[in-house]
């Protein structure tokens, strides 16, 4: 994973133990952006997330909101997820909705994994708006698969400038250096994370959220099989872990599908939007790969017709 530099961007994440917050000195203490508690399991709100999210905003903070996790299950996931949803429905977000797994309740690693997808999935549905998953490095080794390593990651590792190996993923979009920080405006100490430049430009925009009402029923994302079509050829073509389609479709055979069958799909592919580039001069699907942490052979699964060993000055070619 890439070590902490002069470039990544300061912001902190809060919730009511750091009770009542200057944000304004905040600001001026180079904070650019806060991830504000919302809820915990399935009843929990935090009682400052109106007062903080409001008092963040005035002083020109990007926001962004975090769910702390307590499910064993899909089920359980799915609800956590709508609880999330709810108490975060028209507040303002710039930052992905985030999840913040670091509890396995004794759930064997894959069977997490998978509930977290599903609370992911459901947030995404409901809230139209990026997600992004907090964990500790140890705990990703520990508790969590593969299944997850396309979901952008908030990481969380103290006393060290570079994470070490997670097992999952190769680069973080945030990380979480030390929960001891200290910040002018906040009495006593306070986490503090260092942000990628490139998230920080795609969510200099805030949105608001639309999140579950008690009425909503949450919209199953599907899709129609064509001809010749394989759960494989949709993980590719969707950058999706392998194994993705056929675990949210379990009572289904890979090997007997038909034309038009209605096949369950995560709802996240719905505002992935692949980005163009421009090759340079000496460029290599590797080297790009490599420079911006992509797991190698991402650009081919984007851009199959090409032949990488032909790349021409001024192609324009899909990245993530």
């Amino acid at each position: 994973m890439q070590a902490r530099t002069k470039h990544h961007i300061k912001g902190i994440d809060v919730s009511h133990w750091q009770g009542e917050i200057s944000w304004e000195q905040v600001r001026k203490d180079g904070v650019a952006y806060v991830f504000i508690k919302a809820t915990e399991g399935k009843t929990f709100v935090d009682p400052m997330l109106a007062k903080h999210s409001n008092g963040a905003e005035e002083a020109g903070l990007l926001l962004g909101y975090y769910h702390f996790a307590r499910f064993s299950n899909k089920r359980e996931a799915v609800a956590e997820a709508r609880h999330f949803t709810k108490a975060i429905n028209g507040l303002k977000a710039h930052l992905p909705l985030v999840l913040d797994l670091e509890t396995g309740n004794g759930v064997a690693k894959e069977d997490l994994s998978k509930a977290a997808l599903t609370f992911l999935d459901t947030v995404k549905s409901e809230a139209k708006h990026d997600v992004m998953l907090y964990t500790f490095t140890n705990f990703a080794r520990r508790h969590l698969t593969s299944l997850l390593k396309y979901v952008p990651l908030w990481i969380a590792h103290y006393g060290v400038t570079q994470p070490k190996n997670n097992g999952i993923w190769n680069k973080w979009s945030v990380f979480q250096y030390t929960s001891e920080g200290q910040i002018n405006g906040i009495k006593g100490h306070v986490d503090i994370n260092l942000m990628e430049p490139s998230l920080m430009e795609r969510c200099s925009k805030a949105e608001t959220i639309t999140g579950a009402t008690d009425n909503q029923i949450p919209e199953t994302p599907f899709y129609k099989m064509k001809q010749g079509e394989t759960f494989w050829d949709l993980e590719r073509k969707w950058h999706l872990p392998h194994g993705t389609l056929e675990t949210l479709n379990p009572d289904m055979n890979p090997k007997l599908l038909k034309v038009g069958q209605k096949v369950k799909r995560p709802a996240s592919i719905e505002g992935t939007k692949s980005r163009n580039y421009i090759i340079k001069s000496g460029d290599t699907f590797w080297e790009l790969e490599k420079r911006h942490g992509w797991e190698h052979g991402t650009l081919k699964q984007l851009n199959p017709d090409l032949d990488t060993r032909k790349l021409q000055i001024g192609a324009r070619i899909l990245i993530p």
